[in-house]
């Protein structure tokens, strides 16, 4: 199959965070006198966007936070996520940037879908020489409904010209339900944040990402 669209999530897919995350979570825990969170537990923890991974991560380290208390942490962790200052940890995966090129070369439109803020998507796709390769990027503000509502994959795809044989390209159960109830084939990455259930559930998964292009030409 030659997909006229490719629609990428970005965390545990393009860019490897978890210790990007866990930095600033555990600043925002730090602030609140809670102990630090692991590098593993915050990666058990990425996925549904920065609000639910300050929620589990307070969760997890004593009580639950409080609802009125949370859009202010939740802003807080935004505020220094994209501090200047701050020392940025993540870092593309093997092989990104060249598969990507490849993709680009062929002219195929690609897009970023993803349930992290607009403001930090467009930040880190910025440090990673990564934000010239899409012609749309939708963080979770930016959609309708974030993943895995359809809504968020179809903002994407319009943008990128209602393409018929788009592929999904993520590494969990919401990029899989995601593409799958906007009828999209579906790729996971193994090395990611996803489950064994989503993995299996996937037409194609990939061990790195530049297996990508001999998995989507193997689509039916």
């Amino acid at each position: 199959m030659r997909p006229d669209a490719l629609v990428f999530d970005l965390d545990g897919t393009l860019i490897d965070s978890a210790a990007d995350l866990a930095q600033t979570l555990n600043l925002v825990l730090q602030e609140n006198h809670r102990r630090s969170a692991t590098l593993e537990e915050v990666r058990a923890m990425i996925g549904d966007g920065i609000g639910m991974l300050v929620q589990r991560g307070f969760a997890a380290t004593g009580e639950a936070i409080a609802p009125d208390y949370h859009k202010v942490i939740t802003r807080r962790f935004l505020e220094l996520y994209i501090a200047p200052s701050r020392p940025h940890l993540a870092h593309t995966y093997p092989g990104v940037m060249e598969t990507l090129q490849a993709f680009a070369n062929q002219g195929i439109p690609m897009g970023v879908c993803t349930n992290k803020a607009q403001i930090a998507t467009e930040m880190v796709l910025h440090e990673a020489g990564l934000t010239g390769f899409f012609s749309s990027i939708v963080g979770h503000d930016k959609a309708p409904t974030p993943k895995p509502d359809p809504a968020h994959v179809r903002v994407v795809c319009e943008a990128l010209g209602h393409p018929t044989r788009a592929v999904m390209i993520g590494d969990s159960a919401n990029d899989l339900r995601a593409g799958q109830a906007y009828r999209l084939k579906v790729v996971l990455v193994t090395y990611g944040y996803g489950t064994p259930a989503a993995l299996a559930a996937a037409d194609a998964t990939v061990d790195q990402f530049d297996a990508l292009p001999a998995a989507l030409a193997a689509l039916a």
